[in-house]
């Protein structure tokens, strides 16, 4: 009933004299990824203007007394700044991106189910369509579900207790297994654990799912051709997977669901709940929801292609440098597999306060080496994401300095985008066998693998890069491990933190970012360069791949200690950031 109160408001908020206009316009449009750029334009302009009385309660109701400008950076480039993601703050500023995202969804409806240029199939258009439902759905199923989680003492207890976890998988068929991804909610104390699985715990919200999800799969069983029967196979798994309120299945159903999803082709490719990065365990998988279209601008054909040479060229230089690896020999082949590519989208749940820059999916590892991976980039994060970097690196260098040193890079964004991002989404497929996540420890993999990602590339692209573009590559990576550093305190960016650590530890050691009288200072000369990548790669060689090879949880343990504190310059540095 709140669901339709509220689609009825924003109806008429379009129905404006103001808005109206905009969204007939949409209606012309030929191009997917600007049309979810326009739709995203006018959702948010809808919901900072708009004079409908219902609209402007709603967001009164959301925003209570938050600061305008938190709100402001929330909706705008989904910017939660240092705001307590445990707090009813955090909450508040949740509702207020899911009400944009709502907007968004209420202005696709009115063009998809009219007239329109978009060249949609009628599969697509079913699924767009049932993606918008499905997105109202997720967005109160992910808020509920982080209020269970986050600040969870159980799960901060649980980190420490291997033990308990262990019973915990053993409960859920988990046990000795190499990927264990939970669909529950853990309560109880440290003795006593009770799993309540999803469908259970958010009975409600599920309901809903289950019929948007049933009427789908009837209405793409209608159209007699491959793309609109591998979509209605993958809703159903889906579906059934979802529902299941039966932990020891959940396993096996979800594996179902993402066999089915490899096999799903073509410009639209949905995304279902795959990654757990807030619960601290690394356990519980979060309400993740999207569904993206390959995008079809001249951005992303260029960001396309520098990907294609990134793939080729890391796999070559990987090969030269660790062929005779048994971890890298098993990599190859979903290294090489694996389908990368920018597309624009729309997101729900999860991706109301994280939406992913690249994303590597499926993460089960078995599923990875039979089935292959889906790499996907998303040019619009990107661009979010340079705003709150640019501001994070005035804070620290100065207006001038980011004017002259980092406005001027044209290749900036392609270079973050088609090298650093889409070469660390490939290299999460390298070194990795089956087994390797449970041999080497659940909590030292959910700790290491992203800066596993982040030092291949970093190694591995100045084989072919020039000196010029070397510098354009590290200052893309490192406004990004400075977005990391700004992120500390969210124990679900735990993993980036850590990479950007060792980052800049380095770059602080070699003297490429350094701190006098006068400031802080970036100096990326060749000398100091060749300094700082020959060390990475020299620390790669000699003490992060033999983590990988020998799966030793001793020497996981030992790189983490020694790699993931942050100097007493880099404690500076962090300091100077949060200012």
């Amino acid at each position: 009933m709140a669901e339709a109160v509220h689609r009825a408001i924003i109806k008429r908020g379009l129905q404006s004299t103001e808005v109206s206009p905009r969204v007939d316009s949409l209606k012309s449009v030929t191009s997917i990824g600007s049309f979810f750029d326009f739709v995203s334009a006018i959702a948010k302009t809808t919901y900072f203007t708009s004079k409908e009385p219902g609209i402007l309660e709603r967001r009164r109701r959301i925003e209570g007394s938050l600061d305008p400008t938190l709100i402001e950076k929330a909706v705008q480039n989904q910017d939660f700044g240092k705001t307590d993601p445990a707090s009813p703050d955090y909450d508040n500023l949740l509702a207020a991106t899911s009400f944009e995202k709502q907007i968004e969804r209420e202005v696709i409806r009115n063009v998809v189910q009219r007239e329109n240029n978009l060249g949609l199939s009628e599969a697509e258009r079913i699924v767009l369509l049932g993606h918008c439902d499905l997105g109202d759905q997720f967005d109160e199923m992910y808020r509920k579900w982080r209020k269970e989680v986050v600040g969870n003492q159980l799960l901060t207890e649980l980190k420490n207790n291997p033990r308990a976890k262990g019973q915990i998988l053993a409960r859920c068929n988990l046990k000795g297994m190499p990927d264990g991804y939970l669909y529950s909610i853990l309560k109880g104390s440290i003795d006593d654990v009770v799993l309540t699985p999803y469908a259970e715990a958010f009975p409600e919200e599920m309901s809903a799912i289950v019929v948007t999800v049933t009427q789908m799969s009837q209405e793409l069983r209608k159209i007699d051709d491959a793309e609109s029967s591998n979509l209605a196979d993958y809703y159903e798994a889906f579906g059934t997977a979802i529902t299941s309120q039966n932990p020891k299945d959940h396993d096996r159903l979800w594996k179902l669901v993402d066999k089915k999803w490899m096999k799903v082709s073509g410009r639209m490719q949905p995304i279902h709940p795959m990654e757990s990065y807030v619960d601290p365990n690394g356990l519980l998988v979060e309400p993740d929801l999207a569904l993206t279209f390959r995008d079809d601008r001249a951005e992303a054909a260029a960001t396309n292609d520098l990907t294609e040479v990134t793939k080729r060229n890391m796999i070559g230089h990987l090969s030269d440098k660790y062929g005779d690896k048994t971890s890298l020999k098993t990599s190859i082949g979903p290294m090489t597999s694996s389908i990368a590519g920018v597309f624009s989208s729309q997101g729900a749940g999860r991706r109301l306060d994280f939406r992913p820059a690249g994303q590597n999916i499926p993460n089960r590892t078995a599923i990875r080496i039979h089935d292959g991976v889906k790499i996907f980039l998303d040019m619009e994060t990107m661009h979010q994401r340079w705003k709150i970097q640019r501001n994070l690196l005035v804070g620290i260098f100065g207006e001038e300095f980011v004017k002259n040193q980092f406005d001027n890079e044209p290749n900036l964004i392609p270079f973050a985008t088609g090298i650093h991002v889409a070469g660390h989404e490939v290299a999460h497929n390298a070194f990795v066998q089956e087994g390797t996540r449970d041999l080497i420890g659940a909590d030292n993999y959910a700790q290491i693998e992203e800066q596993k990602s982040d030092m291949t590339i970093l190694t591995a692209a100045p084989s072919w890069l020039n000196p010029d573009e070397q510098k354009t590559f590290l200052k893309a990576i490192f406004a990004g491990e400075v977005r990391s550093l700004a992120l500390k305190n969210d124990e679900s960016r735990r993993p980036y933190y850590n990479s950007a650590v060792f980052i800049i530890n380095q770059m602080l050691e070699t003297g490429i970012v350094f701190h006098d009288d006068a400031g802080w200072h970036y100096d990326d000369s060749e000398s100091k360069l060749e300094v700082f990548f020959n060390k990475a790669r020299t620390i790669m060689s000699n003490e992060f791949v033999p983590v990988y090879e020998e799966r030793s949880p001793k020497k996981a343990a030992t790189y983490i200690k020694k790699n993931y504190e942050p100097s007493d310059a880099l404690v500076q540095f962090e300091q100077s950031l949060i200012k």
